[in-house]
């Protein structure tokens, strides 16, 4: 056994020194002063990067003094995240920056006709940009920096990092889940003014690249722009220069279709049929209450989805809050007009209500048809003694005779839900 491991190292020791010393020359070995050996030899990069970087300062502008370092700014978004409690989008974005570097100039001829060089972002100078309307509070550009750059020989240097940051939005969430939002992405920098770093669109073109962006389920991106404004502070009398990208996004209803937009005619059709029922019967109540279940649970799921966003309640919340105030006044009001009818000392205002709304208004109203007539005697005299309000059969329904004044005000309150649905229904703006 020990013989069989012995001839094993053998063979793999011979098998190793005959692939090193076939495949390596002594010519690749260089003596150098310090006595070691080096094993390459040195690349016309390597010159390059020496000769350029030997004495170079990354947090001094590559320029002099006097002069103006431009910088070209453009964003190419990938993704968005939203958060609508928080009031934040979260953006995945490519950054394209063009400047140039006076000190990273070299001549091709020199040094093998190198034509571009990649430098990692932490070799460099880099225009402190920061995101002024970050969530985080000024958030650096490079803060997800790693990756590399490419210098050219005239000095121009070009660096698209990628980036994920996260902006302060206000959220308009009137008109949800048919809403549109508007959000900017503020660039600046921090310290240096107009006369020091002065920024420019990236190919002059004045919107956002999203020829990369991926499909989102939730939201669509519809129109983008940006724009370079000055700002001259109290501080400082040179102006401030910042680009602002701004994006729109419309949110894709289709998803709230079936749980929310379906549901909400359904309780409007519902709303509106109670009101055909005739007053005073069971079904009108027990369909009453039903809707009411259903309009306040809506109404604590909608408490849950948009507590503390937005500026102001969605129309769809104003609708679910007007039908259920439709709803609980009618069947108050109902109740108390009853109780009014039913009541010997208060029939005085039964009549005066027929004397005032008889006529035109109760034709309009279509009262006269639920109402049976009551006597001109009766009426002068305000004694509606004479009026029945025993059961009677109505249709299929058992229901007691219907005071003139319950009735008045249930076409009131029809009228009224009516109004406020279309106005609530008008003030959608879809685009």
């Amino acid at each position: 056994m020990r013989s069989n491991i012995v001839l094993l190292l053998i063979f793999i020791s011979n098998f190793a020194d005959s692939v090193f010393f076939d495949n390596f020359t002594f010519d690749h070995m260089i003596a150098i002063e310090s006595g070691k050996v080096q094993l390459w030899n040195e690349t016309d990069q390597d010159k390059l990067k020496k000769d350029l970087f030997v004495n170079y300062d990354r947090f001094s502008r590559p320029t002099e003094h006097f002069n103006t370092t431009k910088v070209n700014l453009g964003v190419s978004i990938l993704h968005l995240e939203t958060d609508e409690r928080r009031s934040t989008v979260t953006v995945h974005a490519w950054m394209r920056m063009v400047w140039y570097d006076q000190k990273l100039k070299w001549k091709e001829e020199d040094y093998g006709k190198i034509f571009v060089l990649r430098i990692a972002d932490h070799e460099l100078w880099h225009p402190d940009l920061y995101l002024y309307n970050s969530a985080s509070g000024g958030e650096p550009l490079l803060r997800f920096g790693g990756s590399h750059a490419l210098v050219y020989p005239n000095g121009e240097v070009l660096h698209v990092p990628p980036l994920k940051q996260t902006v302060l939005c206000e959220f308009d969430l009137r008109n949800w889940p048919f809403d549109t939002q508007s959000c900017e992405l503020k660039y600046g920098s921090w310290v240096h003014h107009g006369q020091e770093v002065e920024l420019a669109l990236y190919n002059n073109e004045a919107r956002i690249d999203l020829s990369d962006l991926l499909l989102h389920n939730s939201w669509k991106i519809i129109d983008t722009g940006a724009a370079i404004t000055s700002t001259k502070y109290v501080c400082c009398p040179e102006p401030y220069y910042d680009i602002k990208f701004t994006f729109r996004i419309a949110r894709n209803p289709n998803p709230y279709s079936s749980v929310v937009i379906a549901p909400s005619i359904v309780n409007a059709l519902l709303v509106l049929a109670q009101f055909s029922l005739p007053n005073g019967s069971k079904q009108r109540l027990y369909l009453n209450g039903f809707l009411l279940l259903i309009l306040a649970s809506y109404l604590l799921y909608f408490l849950c989805l948009f507590s503390g966003t937005g500026r102001g309640a969605p129309l769809i919340v104003q609708f679910y809050v007007c039908s259920l105030y439709t709803v609980c006044f009618g069947l108050l009001s109902e109740t108390t007009v009853t109780v009014i009818s039913r009541s010997k000392k208060l029939k005085v205002i039964e009549s005066t209500a027929r004397k005032v709304f008889a006529g035109m208004v109760a034709r309009v109203l279509l009262i006269e048809s639920d109402v049976p007539p009551v006597s001109k005697e009766a009426l002068m005299r305000n004694d509606l003694d004479d009026v029945d309000h025993e059961e009677i059969k109505l249709g299929e329904y058992m229901v007691r005779n219907v005071p003139f004044l319950s009735v008045l005000v249930s076409r009131l309150f029809f009228i009224l839900y009516l109004s406020a649905i279309i106005a609530i229904g008008l003030q959608f703006r879809l685009d």
